[in-house]
């Protein structure tokens, strides 16, 4: 087990010294990338081949090192063919970044290696893999390494999405990261959030979505850990599929704010302290309770929604504790109680001498406007309730239908945290203002544990018959997408229930948000009708018990294809068109220009022309902002940016004023079409 861990540690070692050479001698000298992958290889390589040597073997012996490195360099150079290779096959024709082509092509060599160094070295034992993965590895540590295995594979895809131009909220962010100084006191949280961004200035801006994604990979880790100890390997290892495919999932990997990636990570921190505190005494159960306090701490000063996990985890222990809750039982959880939130405002306290833009009154505030009015939008509200429940797909429904008491007690403490999450943010206080569906991220990592732990029991091999039939649906059901469809504008709203209702579902359906995405299209065909499926399937199940095990395997199949299909649309668009490939042609337009100053539909590219002096001011297509933006216009002299998703309604005031401007550029992918518009003599105050 310990050559095991030291060459992982080697590997990981080698992997980011190649990943960290690559990026250097593309992005910092100027090389083409296929030399600089050579190049990362070889320094890799030569890292990899020292440590493993010398460490993961501890062959010392120098007699035959000219013969181990003949042998290491057959091995090196066929490796180095197939990584020059395997690298160019995946950015110019699979469109993959650079990086992640590296990434994934190094993991795999790294593996391979694996296999050889044991042969070359004398040292190591000459058995069979097989032997090796039976005999040395115990029943646990091979689901790890399973596990650590699917992990990076999902976090690995996720790098397709890694330069996506930030959106909105996001751009706010990363200007933040940018201007550290100039920004201070953007965010109204508590003082950890800047302090975490601050800590990122080293990265440059086109690599931001790395900081959520290492997030998200640490989840992936902790996650696994608490379902394998409640429900078992295969529950853990189906949960973590779930929620890395999940389209909900991977937008949240990438977003560039708080809710998608950092504050799961330290739910989850907090939960495993949680676990492992009750299952020790003595100095363990110390530590884990002081990881405990810490994980909370740490959440609460990113931001203060995350009383939700507190909140979730006390209630967690009174229900374990329900048949002998005593008075002193509940005077102890009220002394911790008061002693966590002395701790944490005296932290607060400090923060204002350590870190001076933090306001506490700002953060204060900011709090109370979600609490203040309650004259709350509901159809805002459940809007984006739906929004959600469409970007979490068909698994949702396997946490319905196959749920039971077994269940309820493996997941526990995700159906309470669930539970307290949708009190919180769609009763006790007001969201409707905000981007709820942002906020509502929150549901996405207990729904996928409580779904995977549900359908992990029912999960069979097919038939052949049953295979050929779930294949041909599969394809059937994809095939939708390459029907024909309208494209409707986002207002009114009202023109969407009239066609639904009328049956006309061959339309496509824009999925963006205040925190990204910067837009996509999905058919709701398809969507719709992976529902249907979905719900057929669950039916069987719940009326036919003998149709379980092939329902719920049926189900997870449609859950990943919907997942797949709505993954492509983010990181590529190759179905129904792609936002930010328009966007970037149209800032090369802009860059090439005497264009000087610029408004943007939507806060699209907002970051990308504030970094080039060009960013005057964005506008939102809504009907309720007109009279405001009419008055912009007409004190506006410089261009318009126009991403067109969404679509506006013919009649609209943008629609009209538009019509009466010169298109300077026009570009477009799919459905989605990008303007470059200038209205010198455009009067919006006489457009009616």
């Amino acid at each position: 087990m310990q050559k095991i861990i030291r060459f992982v540690i080697a590997g990981l070692i080698a992997t980011m010294t190649n990943l960290f050479v690559t990026y250097a001698l593309t992005d910092t000298f100027g090389i083409w990338y296929l030399y600089s992958s050579i190049g990362g290889f070889c320094a890799g390589f030569s890292v990899s081949f020292t440590l493993q040597k010398f460490w993961t073997f501890r062959h010392t012996a120098l007699e035959r090192m000219h013969v181990e490195a003949a042998q290491y360099f057959l091995v090196a150079l066929g490796g180095l063919l197939f990584d020059a290779g395997a690298v160019y096959t995946l950015v110019e024709y699979a469109g993959s970044h650079y990086l992640f082509a590296q990434f994934v092509v190094g993991i795999f060599i790294a593996i391979a290696n694996f296999i050889f160094y044991h042969m070359i070295f004398r040292g190591a034992p000459r058995r069979p893999f097989k032997t090796l993965w039976s005999e040395e590895l115990g029943e646990w540590e091979r689901g790890l390494i399973i596990a650590g295995g699917v992990s990076l594979l999902l976090v690995a895809v996720k790098f397709f999405g890694i330069d996506l131009p930030f959106h909105q909220d996001e751009w706010k962010t990363a200007r933040f990261v940018v201007d550290p100084v100039g920004m201070a006191g953007l965010f109204h949280h508590p003082p950890l959030t800047e302090l975490l961004y601050r800590i990122a200035g080293f990265l440059p801006p086109e690599l931001l979505r790395l900081i959520p994604l290492a997030f998200t990979a640490g989840s992936f880790g902790l996650l696994y850990l608490i379902v394998e100890r409640r429900a078992g390997f295969k529950a853990a290892l189906l949960t973590i599929i779930v929620l890395g495919t999940s389209a909900y999932g991977t937008i949240a990997a990438l977003m560039l704010d708080l809710d998608g990636a950092i504050l799961p990570f330290f739910m989850l921190l907090s939960v495993y302290a949680y676990d492992r505190a009750r299952e020790y005494s003595g100095g363990l159960r110390v530590l884990f309770l002081s990881l405990l306090l810490v994980a909370l701490i740490l959440g609460f000063l990113i931001k203060l929604s995350f009383v939700i996990v507190v909140g979730a985890l006390m209630l967690d222990y009174l229900y374990e504790r329900r048949r002998d809750i005593t008075w002193g039982l509940v005077a102890r959880l009220g002394s911790a109680l008061l002693v966590f939130l002395a701790v944490l405002a005296f932290l607060v306290w400090v923060a204002r001498y350590v870190y001076p833009a933090f306001s506490a009154d700002a953060m204060i505030g900011h709090a109370l406007t979600y609490v203040q009015g309650f004259d709350r939008g509901w159809g805002q509200i459940i809007f984006q309730t739906v929004k959600a429940l469409l970007y979490t797909g068909p698994i949702a429904l396997a946490a319905v239908v196959f749920f039971s008491r077994e269940v309820f007690e493996r997941t526990r403490i995700f159906n309470i945290y669930l539970g307290a999450g949708l009190i919180f943010y769609l009763m006790l206080f007001d969201f409707s203002m905000g981007a709820l569906d942002k906020y509502l991220m929150f549901s996405i990592v207990p729904v996928c544990a409580i779904a995977a732990v549900a359908l992990a029991p029912h999960l069979r091999m097919f038939s052949r018959s049953q295979a050929a039939l779930l294949l041909a649906s599969a394809t059937a059901l994809f095939a939708l997408n390459f029907l024909p469809h309208d494209v409707l504008p986002l207002y009114p709203k009202a023109a969407w229930a009239k066609e639904v209702a009328s049956l006309h579902w061959n339309i496509l359906l824009p999925f963006f948000g205040g925190s990204g995405p910067m837009g996509f299209y999905v058919s709701f065909l398809f969507i719709a009708l992976s529902f249907i499926v979905g719900a057929a399937l669950a039916a069987a199940a719940l009326f036919k018990r003998e149709w379980r095990q092939f329902s719920a395997t049926a189900l997870l199949a449609v859950s990943l294809l919907y997942a797949g299909v709505f993954a492509e649309e983010y990181f590529f668009g190759r179905l129904n068109g792609s936002a930010p490939v328009v966007f970037r042609e149209a800032l090369t337009y802009i860059d090439t220009s005497d264009i000087t100053s610029v408004i943007t539909h939507n806060d699209i590219g907002a970051f990308e022309l504030w970094q080039r002096g060009k960013y005057a001011s964005r506008f939102y297509a809504a009907p309720q902002y007109e009279e405001a933006h009419r008055g912009i216009f007409a004190e506006h002299s410089g261009h318009y940016l126009v991403v067109g998703i969404p679509r506006w309604s013919d009649g609209s005031f943008y629609r009209k004023f538009f019509a009466t401007c010169d298109i300077e550029f026009v570009t477009s992918s799919g459905v989605i079409a990008a303007h470059v518009y200038y209205c010198p003599d455009s009067d919006p105050l006489a457009t009616q």
